[in-house]
């Protein structure tokens, strides 16, 4: 005679075969592909990201018909895969070649260089920018309107060309309806700034903005703002962080100076890319302002809208495998 829990043993087990029974059966070996892109993981096709592969990755496919091949991991657009791993772009394949760093580029009220540094299985480009004129440094939305998106190279262009460009952040209306901006001393949106809300005044110096009115920001005579975060320095000090994602970064830093003159770090961190560079995260950022003397340092927009062009040509690898259309540039007129 059978018990209770015998019972609810057999018809658990009869569940369990009727809900495997139901799904498609694996092959015997998975066909082997590759992401040319950062490719999104979903659950279902068309259905919700649960993860991603890195261009270049390998991508062990089980089943392989219609628009949505089934992988080990889960769904992925075929679209993105090849099986000509010889297809994708290795790295090296950049505007700018190893050898040609550091960039230079100077005149009587300007110098850039830009260097390729390594660390933290990681590759970036660091621009130190000097200038004795504030003004050059600048920002944009491309459209020339809050809400406008462009590729780096197309921003670029609006602007007549500039020496250097890296993105800023992430705020167009649909993302950012709720936070203050500020751009060329006016309002755009008059709301109270994020917690993480960096500024820089017309004398060139940057500034924590944190939850203040656009009317505050306005009186620490601010002309641009940025929000995206979090601080990395702030007076000469790091600021500790909890969070440890690794991800292709954008960040910015100011250095003292004994001149009259300001020293900008615009940084940009390639990332997701499998044996060239992992990204950063928020401690590695912090620990290279620090090693620059930058007394202040913030986190702008990252991932696949981390771009840096010099003079028209894109200098990183941005981690989409090409570039994003983006809300927002700081550029070196």
């Amino acid at each position: 005679m059978k018990t209770i829990s015998d019972m609810i043993r057999s018809v658990a087990l009869r569940a369990a075969v009727v809900v495997f029974s139901a799904l498609p059966a694996l092959p015997a070996a998975a066909q082997e592909y590759w992401s040319t892109a950062q490719l999104n993981i979903r659950d279902a096709p068309d259905g919700n990201i649960i993860g991603s592969y890195s261009p270049g990755q390998a991508v062990h496919v089980t089943e392989n018909e219609g628009e949505w091949y089934r992988t080990d991991e889960g769904y992925v657009s075929s679209a993105y895969l090849t099986t000509d791993p010889a297809g994708i772009p290795a790295p090296d394949h950049l505007a700018y070649a190893e050898s040609e760093f550091p960039l230079t580029y100077s005149d009587e009220t300007l110098s850039i260089t830009i260097y390729r540094e390594t660390g933290y299985n990681s590759v970036w480009y660091a621009a130190d920018v000097i200038l004795s004129d504030p003004d050059r440094l600048q920002t944009m939305f491309p459209g020339g309107t809050w809400g406008g998106h462009a590729t780096a190279v197309r921003a670029d262009a609006e602007v007549g060309g500039s020496i250097l460009m890296v993105n800023g952040d992430f705020r167009d209306p649909t993302n950012a309806q709720h936070l203050g901006i500020i751009r060329g001393g006016s309002v755009i949106n008059d709301r109270t700034m994020k917690k993480a809300s960096i500024g820089i005044t017309k004398d060139g110096d940057l500034v924590s903005t944190k939850a203040l009115s656009p009317a505050q920001v306005l009186e620490k005579g601010v002309r641009d703002t940025w929000s995206f975060g979090p601080f990395l320095v702030k007076k000469g000090k790091a600021v500790s962080h909890k969070n440890t994602d690794i991800h292709p970064r954008t960040f910015i830093g100011q250095a003292k100076r004994k001149d009259e003159k300001k020293e900008y770090w615009l940084i940009v961190a390639d990332g997701r890319w499998n044996g060239y560079s992992d990204g950063l995260t928020q401690d590695a950022m912090t620990q290279i302002l620090l090693d620059k003397g930058c007394r202040i340092g913030f986190n702008l927009d990252g991932g696949g809208s981390s771009v840096m062009l010099f003079q028209g040509k894109v200098v990183n690898r941005p981690s989409d495998g090409e570039q994003r259309e983006n809300a927002d540039y700081i550029y070196i007129k």
